[in-house]
């Protein structure tokens, strides 16, 4: 018998072959190679998956680390966050109110922003479309609103409306929608 590298895979190994010149280990081991692809693939798939969230849950904790011990400043890990949020949809109160009683403000505050803006929309949209001075008159300034960004209404917002429920709405009503992309 003589002896002939085989290669499987990626390895290389030994293997005693038989007259016809053909291993016999070389079968037992593609079966081997194959079966335990088939076994880590779905396995393979979840640690893709899960990959990117460890990623940065483990950034996040370096990051706490080092701004609390360098800064001094205390800064929350994800243990903390995630106990946290636990203890406030227990019903652990922010600023007297629970989690639920503040997430029912915000959607209240979007909704009625969403619905003035909605309404007003429309009404100017059928407006210019039906009186083409006052398109023709109105189009320029609604592309040039068009390019501020949301942003920059805060200031404006503040000034107009001060600290409180109406500038949310306005954000949400008078920010301008960016221009879609052609």
């Amino acid at each position: 018998m003589e002896k002939r590298r085989v290669y499987i895979g990626h390895q290389a190994s030994s293997c005693d072959t038989n007259r016809n010149g053909v291993c016999p280990y070389a079968a037992i081991q593609l079966y081997c190679v194959i079966t335990m692809d088939r076994f880590f693939r779905p396995w393979r798939q979840l640690i893709l998956g899960v990959s990117p969230i460890l990623l940065i849950l483990s950034v996040w904790q370096a990051v706490a680390l080092v701004a609390t011990h360098v800064r001094g400043v205390p800064f929350p890990t994800p243990l903390s966050t995630a106990i946290r949020l636990g203890s406030l949809l227990a019903g652990a109160t922010i600023l007297d109110h629970s989690l639920f009683r503040h997430t029912f403000g915000s959607l209240l505050r979007w909704s009625s922003g969403f619905v003035v803006a909605t309404l007003t929309g429309i009404a100017f949209g059928i407006a210019m479309g039906r009186n083409r001075i006052l398109s023709r008159i109105t189009r320029p300034g609604v592309y040039v609103l068009q390019l501020v960004p949301g942003l920059a209404w805060i200031p404006v917002a503040l000034l107009l409306f001060g600290v409180g429920e109406r500038t949310t709405a306005f954000m949400i009503c008078g920010s301008p929608p960016s221009r879609p992309s052609s």
